[in-house]
């Protein structure tokens, strides 16, 4: 790795926000990072100001939002994991301090200062990304120059505002970790996908072109739904006579380490409308439908095919005669 210090953003970096869980690939890729890189995370905290500001004006909910000894704690327990894993401490900055969607900044409780009345900085405005202060605290802690510094974080305005900022090189996180991520396989019968349809509906109908349809929409749901990283499929071609056992088990999903039942719940839910993977164009899939007199919702087709609604209604129109 060219970086010697990776700095990281926490929630929905590496951890679901409030949770101390750490999302898939983390912890394959902490475990596999090569020595001599310095770790560090650089963190947004400003719940803990927000709810300082809302007791002290005796106003709001600020039973809602985390303390700071809640937050501290949550730190150390990712913190340790994280040390756990890749063998080397990690340093840790975060900044309480609360900005609101306006723009104004919340009222500085006593804690916030020390002996000699002066803003500790994890309260400071500097330290609130996307201001560079915690970086910059990162990088003379470490001894590193910017060039060899990375920022790895999810949020475009405030974790690559700081890292840029801070003149450091910055990462989305889902390109950092995807390779990390576990790997899916799906094994599902083809006629799961095309069977249903009458014979009359098949003809013309170009399977192969068909299967990667609805390949292509199972991995791209998985790994947008479900955290995981690679999808592989296995077909398997064997027709399932009706009334066989085995009917209603059209696929299995295999994901070491991973809860598979939203997995299939959520493929399950493609049963219901895997009509919209069969055709190759919103024109086909209404003419095809029209021979066998099925009723189509023309908000459907704007849907699934990605065109606009006045041209979902010149195809229905063409085809129906503007009925």
């Amino acid at each position: 790795m060219k970086y010697s210090l990776l700095i990281f953003d926490l929630d929905d970096t590496l951890c679901r926000r409030y949770k101390t869980d750490f999302l898939s690939g983390r912890q394959a890729f902490f475990e596999q990072l090569p020595e001599g890189v310095n770790l560090a995370i650089a963190t947004n905290q400003g719940g803990v100001g927000l709810r300082r500001w809302l007791e002290l004006g005796g106003f709001g909910e600020p039973e809602r939002y985390p303390t700071q000894a809640e937050v501290e704690e949550r730190l150390t327990q990712v913190a340790a994991k994280i040390e756990s894993w890749a063998g080397r401490q990690v340093a840790v900055y975060v900044c309480y301090r609360h900005q609101a969607q306006s723009g104004n900044w919340s009222t500085l409780p006593p804690e916030a200062l020390d002996e000699q009345k002066r803003t500790r900085p994890e309260w400071t405005k500097a330290w609130r990304k996307p201001e560079p202060g915690m970086v910059l605290q990162a990088l003379d802690d470490a001894e590193v120059p910017p060039e060899d510094v990375l920022f790895v974080g999810d949020n475009e305005d405030s974790d690559k505002g700081a890292a840029e900022a801070g003149g450091v090189a910055y990462q989305d996180c889902e390109a950092v970790f995807q390779p990390f991520k576990p790997t899916v396989t799906f094994t599902y019968r083809s006629d799961f996908v095309y069977g249903w349809l009458e014979l009359e509906q098949r003809i013309g109908l170009n399977i192969i072109s068909t299967l990667g349809r609805f390949e292509g929409k199972v991995g791209r749901d998985l790994q947008k739904w479900q955290d995981v990283g690679a999808v592989e499929f296995v077909r398997d071609d064997r027709p399932i006579p009706y009334g066989d056992p085995d009917f209603f088990e059209r696929f299995i999903v295999e994901a070491p380490g991973l809860d598979v039942r939203p997995m299939y719940s959520q493929i399950n839910d493609l049963n219901v409308n895997r009509s919209w993977l069969v055709y190759e164009s919103a024109e086909a899939h209404v003419q095809a439908f029209a021979k066998v007199g099925y009723f189509l919702y023309r908000s459907q087709l704007v849907e699934v095919y990605g065109i606009s609604q006045e041209e979902a209604d010149r195809i229905v129109d063409e085809v129906f005669g503007d009925k």
